[in-house]
């Protein structure tokens, strides 16, 4: 681009800053121009070979290996190589030469090409080039009309059947007679009989205005390569001042969160994820009442003598914990796996398989799909793929290593101490802070090893991510507290030659120490914001004195950009399974550990309501019709337990008092493998999916089918329309159908 034209452009992307910020979509582009004089300095400064610039200009138009028809990208394939060539030296290619034309033609292509509305300013201190995207209703429908977007029908009849009480979703079909069938919303995004309201909610909006955009612009190369740095949703002012009052800081605690409303502002996975930690709280509550009886119980006769082979009031405390959590444990996945397939039928997720769609961050050859005859990017098949997990597994095992030399050391150190001073409880608190520290490091290896695996869709990705984070943090930490139970008695000793002491006061200082790093949750994100805020200030004011046309005020969208990330509820779910697990496993030698954990979760739910609605981002609303993989790991999490409490009673408590061996591992397995036998019984009582739902989605596909492709469902009523009577054989002859006219042989 000649420095008339960059002028030109500059004069254009003037401060359009407004108030009121409507946007569908806002990207966040580095600004690639330099003015030393005024102080503006182009953010980028990466090189690239010339082969690998051309290719990298024809990926993000999706230019390579296709021809195309259209002017438009007719012209920016043909500018391709003489600018390229015009800025090599020494056959490389430095972006920020190349960076105004491309954001320049990605801004045509949005404007021009996609007919959707652009609005361009600058950030306050001109780094960053901000382009707010809307897009008109007719061209939404345009767009869920091709990719077969998924809408819910109005609600037309009144019926009683409990399994009509949610309205069908079916494929968006841009036809006068289907537009009547689609519920319409308000600017608040509730449902209205008015004609004249919105067939989209925002999610919808938004999910369908990066479709558009990804047709023709590879966003992720653009974020990959730095140009562009973000993809920001807007928060809704008046829907968010709304969930503030109603649900972060509502001070009401047995008020139910309106999941329903969440989904819609969230999307369903967030909203699956609070759904199902609030399912969680409402589970363990009288739960929780127990456990605060049995831990009075066992603290009151905790220093009881057994001096006639008794039980004493602990240890029955202890025996009533190891049999009641495991089968509670299958109680609870099998009741949420129930709830779960109600809010995915209740919100037309159901079939997400089918909907499950392609990261654009994912690498591949971009062309028509042969299965379903789209344009997509397809992954060549490599034997890479097997060694770049094989690789990802061995990192897994190097930070495996690492954390059992860290634990090693810990409790080596440990077993010099009095095992009754204040300092056992010390490496207690250090082992839970040396847990959080190495969750944090390997969060950032396990996500560039997820990254480099180049996984297709969004759901395989966080698969891979969640399995790799949590194979680490089970063994980071578990392992202390197996060792404890199952193993220090017998390389060390324990107190009085009673394990369970040191396995409890172990629990007690992981959940202390949790509770208070729960803050680090709040005030990490806003020191953050605050320092950006203050490091752009300081640049601005610099800036103010070289050219007074420096803006000083932030527009809301650049306020909530500098805002936190916020892309899944990943490290939430972790967070609260990995406490979970600690109650599951190892909660008989801990009464009140029960009653921590609901405290525990009752918390968060608090601390992640204001972190959602204050300190981050709003995510982009990602689809979800259950917690995914989660519900595996707390079903093999509810099995070890099983395990692990029955080991606790009989080798660690020792409560029965059996002194043989062979008789404690024999009575271990009858009442282990008589625990997982019971359990699978339950797991099979209990249906995954209650009859409600299968009839619902049932009535759902007939509704659909009728109103939106006029299939006839009544077989009587089909017959009638289109004639379709049956006629008689051509030469046939009738024969008697009195039973004494049926011959005995056809010979």
């Amino acid at each position: 681009m000649s420095a008339e034209e960059e002028k030109q452009f500059i004069e254009e992307v003037e401060d359009k800053a407004q108030e009121d910020d409507l946007a569908d979509l806002v990207l966040i582009f580095k600004n690639p121009y330099t003015d030393p004089d005024k102080g503006l300095l182009c953010q980028l400064n990466s090189w690239m070979k010339e082969k690998e610039a051309k290719h990298f200009y024809r990926v993000i138009f999706k230019l390579h290996d296709k021809e195309t028809e259209i002017p438009l990208f007719q012209r920016i394939e043909k500018e391709i190589d003489p600018l390229i060539e015009g800025c090599a030296k020494d056959g490389w290619v430095n972006l920020r030469d190349i960076g105004s034309s491309i954001i320049q033609n990605v801004f045509k292509v949005l404007q021009d090409h996609l007919k959707l509305e652009i609005q361009l300013f600058y950030s306050r201190d001109r780094d960053e080039i901000f382009c707010r995207v809307i897009c008109s209703e007719t061209n939404l429908m345009v767009q869920a009309d091709l990719i077969d977007y998924p809408l819910q029908f109005k609600k037309r009849i009144l019926d009683l059947q409990d399994f009509k009480q949610v309205s069908p979703y079916g494929p968006f079909e841009k036809t006068e007679s289907s537009l009547e069938l689609y519920k319409r919303y308000d600017e608040m995004e509730m449902e209205i009989s008015d004609s004249k309201g919105t067939l989209f909610q925002y999610k919808d909006k938004e999910r369908i205005v990066y479709s558009i955009i990804n047709s023709s612009v590879d966003l992720a190369n653009l974020q990959a390569e730095g140009l562009l740095t973000n993809v920001l949703a807007l928060h809704r002012k008046k829907q968010l001042d709304y969930f503030v009052q109603t649900w972060a800081l509502n001070k009401n605690p047995f008020k139910r969160q309106d999941v329903d409303r969440l989904r819609v502002y969230f999307g369903e996975k967030i909203a699956m994820y609070f759904a199902w930690i609030e399912f969680l709280t409402a589970f363990l509550a009288p739960f929780a009442i127990i456990s605060i009886i049995l831990g009075i119980i066992f603290y009151a006769f905790e220093d009881e003598d057994d001096e006639d082979d008794s039980l004493t009031g602990g240890e029955v405390t202890i025996v009533i914990l190891a049999f009641m959590l495991p089968i509670l444990s299958t109680f609870y996945d099998q009741f949420w796996l129930r709830e779960q397939s109600k809010l995915a039928w209740r919100w037309g997720t159901t079939e997400i398989e089918a909907l499950n769609e392609q990261r654009p961050q994912f690498r591949g050859e971009f062309k028509k799909d042969e299965i379903t005859g789209r344009m997509k990017k397809v992954a060549p098949a490599s034997h890479w793929t097997t060694t770049r997990k094989a690789i990802g597994f061995s990192v897994l095992a190097l930070f495996v290593t690492l954390v059992l030399s860290c634990v090693i050391v810990l409790f080596v150190y440990r077993s010099t101490l009095d095992q009754r001073s204040w300092k056992v409880t010390a490496v207690g608190v250090g082992n839970a802070i040396q847990i959080k520290i190495f969750n944090l490091i390997y969060a950032r290896v396990a996500q560039q090893l997820n990254d480099w695996e180049n996984y297709e869709t969004y759901n395989d990705y966080n698969d891979g991510l969640t399995l790799k984070l949590f194979l680490f943090q089970f063994v980071n930490c578990y392992s202390s507290l197996f060792y404890i139970a199952f193993c220090k008695g017998n390389f060390e000793g324990c107190v009085d030659e009673d394990c369970i002491y040191e396995l409890t006061k172990q629990l007690e200082s992981i959940f202390i120490t949790n509770f208070c790093l729960n803050l680090v949750e709040i005030y990490l994100p806003l020191l953050t914001t605050k320092y950006k805020n203050w490091s752009e200030e300081k640049r601005v004011k610099k800036l103010r004195e070289k050219d007074p046309s420096y803006r000083i005020n932030l527009t809301p969208a650049e306020s909530q950009a500098k805002l936190s990330k916020y892309d899944t509820p990943l490290s939430d779910y972790m967070e609260i399974i990995m406490a979970y697990g600690y109650v599951i496993l190892f909660g008989a030698s801990f009464p009140f550990s029960l009653a921590l954990l609901f405290f525990l979760i009752f918390i968060e739910i608090k601390v992640d309501a204001w972190k959602m609605c204050t300190l981050t981002q709003r995510p982009y609303p990602q689809r979800s019709n259950s917690i995914g993989v989660w519900l595996q790991i707390i079903q093999v999490i509810s099995f070890i337990g099983a395990g692990t409490n029955m080991a606790i009673i009989i080798f660690t408590t020792d409560a029965f008092e059996i002194e043989d061996t062979k008789n404690k591992w024999l009575i271990f397995l009858i009442l282990e493998h008589s625990l997982i036998i019971l359990k699978i019984i339950l797991n099979v009582l209990i249906p995954d999916i209650p009859t409600i739902v299968t009839k619902g989605l049932m009535w759902s596909k007939v509704q659909v089918d009728e109103k939106l492709y006029g299939k006839i469902s009544d077989v009587d009523k089909c017959r009638r329309l289109k004639n379709l009577d049956f006629e008689d054989p051509p030469n046939s002859q009738k024969v008697k159908t009195d039973f004494k006219s049926i011959p005995f042989s056809t010979e």
